[in-house]
């Protein structure tokens, strides 16, 4: 057990201002926030908090600043995952407005404007410290901010265990940057994300002990040690705010993308179903003059966070939000909304299932699926009995909130995605088949709720392969595949396990076996030819290599990353200038593609071009400042 901790109270203008209120009345005019800093935890479970009823979790710092705070008891996710959730958090529009259903296949698009963009605008100096490989630069998230630091070690020098870097790791850098910035002064805005808490979990010892596990735990104890030692780690951070003169001065927002399934549902982690396990989250809002201890019953949205920071800051709120300030309700005032809504097409995208939706209110929830789902939150909060087929009046009328809800969706435009991209998001049990092609309508798809254990067979199989029990996920995939032969997951996944033990001539045959399940889908096609032309790349088949990968630009548009890659192997075939003249070509076209220059400038330096390799480095190092790659290249030639 760890001991109390205390922060000191809160300033005498905050306890006048708190004190001034009486009974029920919305609380007075609360002066302007001078700064902002949003804490995103991933995969945080609001359930696996004490502030929320878990009575031996170890989080005495969110603890501490709901008691401190305000604490919404039903806040709801749009998107069971990393980057579709976060958009939303960052710019106060839905996914499907946004366009963004997926982590890697989508980003967000530079029309959109995001939290940081308008503070910046407002004068605002704005920071973030990312923590996981969906928010990295190239996301979309970086927008606005103007020190954007995401030095996530690389997966391939990290390992399976750390495609990440740990709350520590972003904590030091927060409080370094905390430090170097009273909190008088310019205006700021800070966004701290953690992502300890995902899978895989595996937390510092200490940790695991004090949750009651060992070494060997996995599953419930892991994960509460995660969430405890981010705890800790968060209480380093309001220490240096505190420290520093913020404290006082300062909106601090603790929220979370999702949550976890931890097998309720049958889901081992997230992104699949709505129930609240992966879409209720914890929202705490700490400010002086909010009332102390408050709790609000009333639905929100992640979507609400935007316009409620805006609002607590003093600034317009601008037009075409889909959230709703909660400001006031956070000082006694009326709900603003009565409905929050979710959608998750995790299961139709990367497996071809039905895509799912849900809204959801303070007393039900519906989930629209082809075996629609009603619930009744208050005497069924664990979503256990399906009220549809007797509640069937209720359940229409959330059906039409739904229709309404998603009347208008954006375009679906996904990405190709890289070797390296599609590497670390399936360490993470994402893509299991690769990036396959765009969600398809729910007619005649399978309700995921029946497929769910193919889906729990896929993930273990890829955190096997991660964690180099190849043999155990080779046994895995194959029985998957004589059970279901039309599997391509598992097909691409078995090619991987085969590539890691360098059995690349059965990877190429289970691959051109995949190839043939994918005729009529591009993008399908494209992302198993990205596979085979890796295999061909490990032997040295470097023509075949270049075929492949250039087959795959004709099914997709080519990205940085294929023209990267497909100068690697031009370089590889002792063909450099061609490889430098086919990235410069690039570059003229995207001069601000990091991948292109990063890649132009590994060749050149490996080709001995002394020259062009340090200005690429330099161009490197202006679009991602901070980059540890190229900083460590350039401080070489000092």
């Amino acid at each position: 057990m760890r001991p109390a901790r205390g922060l000191a109270p809160l300033s005498a203008a905050g306890l006048a201002l708190a004190a001034a209120s009486c009974g029920g009345h919305p609380y007075p005019e609360l002066p302007p926030a001078q700064h902002v800093v949003i804490v995103s935890v991933d995969t945080l479970r609001a359930d696996h908090l004490g502030c929320y009823g878990a009575a031996s979790a170890h989080t005495e710092t969110f603890d501490r600043l709901a008691r401190e705070g305000v604490l919404a008891e039903q806040a709801v996710a749009p998107a069971p995952i990393t980057l579709p959730s976060h958009a939303t958090l960052l710019t106060g529009l839905e996914p499907w407005h946004l366009g963004i259903w997926h982590n890697g296949l989508y980003r967000l698009e530079d029309r959109f404007e995001t939290l940081a963009e308008r503070l910046r605008s407002e004068g605002f100096e704005t920071a973030a410290f990312v923590a996981g490989a969906p928010l990295a630069s190239g996301s979309g998230i970086e927008q606005g901010f103007d020190l954007f630091d995401d030095a996530i070690p690389d997966l391939e020098s990290a390992g399976y265990e750390e495609p990440s870097r740990t709350a520590e790791s972003v904590t030091d850098a927060a409080v370094a940057w905390i430090g170097s910035r009273p909190g008088g002064g310019r205006r700021r805005f800070l966004f701290v994300h953690y992502y300890d808490p995902h899978a895989p979990y595996s937390p510092p010892p200490r940790y695991l002990e004090d949750a009651g596990g060992t070494g060997g735990a996995e599953g419930f104890v892991a994960y509460q040690g995660e969430i405890a030692y981010v705890d800790d780690q968060l209480d380093r951070l309001v220490r240096a705010l505190e420290e520093h003169g913020w404290l006082d001065r300062t909106l601090l927002v603790v929220t979370a993308d999702h949550g976890e399934g931890l097998m309720q549902h049958g889901e081992l982690t997230h992104g699949l179903f709505l129930y609240d396990e992966t879409i209720r989250v914890p929202l705490i809002l700490r400010y002086p003059g909010l009332p102390a201890g408050r709790r609000i019953a009333p639905v929100v949205s992640l979507s609400d966070v935007v316009p409620t920071v805006l609002e607590a800051l003093g600034l317009a709120l601008p037009e075409g939000l889909d959230g709703q300030s909660f400001w006031r309700l956070a000082q006694g005032g009326n709900p603003a909304r009565e409905y929050a809504f979710s959608e998750s097409r995790l299961g139709s995208i990367e497996y071809g299932w039905a895509p799912l939706r849900a809204v959801r209110t303070g007393e039900w929830k519906f989930i629209a699926a082809p075996e629609p789902e009603l619930y009744d939150l208050r005497r069924d909060p664990g979503e256990t009995k399906n009220r549809f087929e007797t509640a069937r009046k209720t359940a229409g009328w959330l059906s039409e909130q739904l229709e309404r809800a998603f009347a208008r969706i954006a375009p679906d435009r996904p990405r190709a995605l890289d070797d390296a991209e599609l590497g670390r998001l399936q360490s993470l049990g994402y893509f299991q088949g690769g990036a396959p092609g765009t969600a398809r309508p729910a007619q005649g798809l399978a309700d995921p709720k029946r497929m769910i254990r193919v889906q729990q067979q896929l993930h273990i199989a890829s955190f096997e392969i991660g964690q180099g029990r190849y043999r155990a996920a080779e046994k895995r995939l194959r029985e998957l595949i004589a059970r279901d032969p039309g599997n391509l997951a598992a097909r691409c996944r078995l090619a991987d396990a085969w590539v890691a033990m360098g059995l690349l001539g059965p990877a190429e045959r289970v691959l051109s076996q995949a190839l043939e399940l994918t005729k009529g889908d591009p993008r399908r096609s494209a992302e198993v030819l990205w596979r085979l032309a890796g295999v061909h790349r490990r032997r040295g088949e470097y023509d075949l290599a270049l075929r492949a990968y250039e087959k795959h630009d004709t099914l997709v548009p080519p990205s940085a990353a294929s023209i990267a890659m497909r100068a690697r192997v031009l370089h590889l075939a002792g063909r450099t200038e061609e490889a430098l003249a086919l990235l410069e070509h690039w570059l003229e076209r995207s001069p601000r593609s990091t991948a292109a220059w990063r890649e132009l400038a590994r060749i050149a330096e490996d080709a001995g071009f002394a020259g062009r390799a340090d200005e690429a480095w330099r161009r490197v190092l202006e679009l991602h400042p901070g980059d540890t790659e190229a900083t460590r290249k350039l401080a070489r030639k000092d």
